[in-house]
């Protein structure tokens, strides 16, 4: 039989593992450890549609903010008769004013979280968010207004996608570089791209796997021995993490299938 290699790990190493594989389950979660926030997160990551809910009494508040706006811009720029149609200018202005009504401040710093999901109600009363809380903001705006909007999101952004009449259809909040989204989801529905989806969980997984792997096959850089685990254990780690975080994404994508 083949000797299999002990591997010892320091306290930074074990600590360093238990960090990789937490971040790994709570993905779904928005990388907090705040036990008092998870439970919301998890929830609103599982009813997306909620979030874009137009009776909720603060869009009210947030219509009237919008028509000002329009009142004044109109009075400083004559700006409408450069669009050919009054939605596009709508829309266009929608984008303006969100970016004013929002300023830009990553989760990390305003919620001490890796991402942070957010109500339209939070994005209003702080007034700052990032992508999401901008793209929130504005889908309900519009949908507020009787448009066809649509959040879209990837690994790395939030924008929002509507469309118009005559087959247009017009991307505001968007980053250039960003053509693919993997969620995109309105007040009624939420749909995915499964096969960018199932990429960037695949992706995911390889990345941590092979950070893991790292970790117990780099023992020539890391002294003072706390524990003693063999490949045998590191592939049993591995495996359970991966289906736990398999089975995760399963049962939201259930979910959102059943309800």
């Amino acid at each position: 039989m083949m000797n299999i290699p002990k591997v010892n790990l320091n306290k930074k190493g074990t600590l360093l593992l238990l960090w990789l594989v937490l971040s790994n389950l709570l993905l779904f979660f928005g990388g907090t450890l705040n036990p008092l926030t998870a439970g919301e997160q998890f929830r609103r990551r599982t009813q997306l549609t909620s979030l874009l809910d137009t009776r909720n009494p603060d869009v009210r508040a947030l219509n009237a903010d919008f028509e000002q706006f329009l009142q004044e811009s109109e009075q400083i720029v004559k700006t409408r008769d450069q669009f050919n149609s009054l939605e596009e200018y709508e829309v266009n202005m929608v984008e303006i004013f969100t970016y004013l009504r929002v300023k830009h401040k990553p989760d990390t710093m305003q919620y001490l979280t890796v991402d942070h999901l957010p109500t339209i109600s939070e994005v209003m009363q702080t007034g700052v968010d990032d992508c999401d809380g901008r793209a929130i903001l504005a889908a309900i705006l519009l949908l507020s207004r009787g448009y066809d909007a649509w959040v879209l999101a990837n690994p790395w952004h939030y924008w929002v996608k509507v469309f118009l009449k005559n087959n247009v259809n017009l991307h505001i909040l968007k980053k250039k570089g960003i053509n693919f989204w993997h969620l995109r989801f309105n007040d009624r529905e939420v749909e995915f791209n499964y096969i960018l989806t199932v990429g960037y969980v695949f992706y995911e997984w390889f990345l941590v796997s092979l950070i893991l792997v790292f970790l117990f096959f780099s023992h020539k850089y890391l002294q003072m021995p706390i524990i003693r685990l063999s490949a045998k254990v590191l592939l049993f780690v591995v495996v359970v993490t991966q289906l736990i975080y398999f089975g995760a994404l399963g049962v939201v994508l259930l979910l959102y299938r059943i309800f």
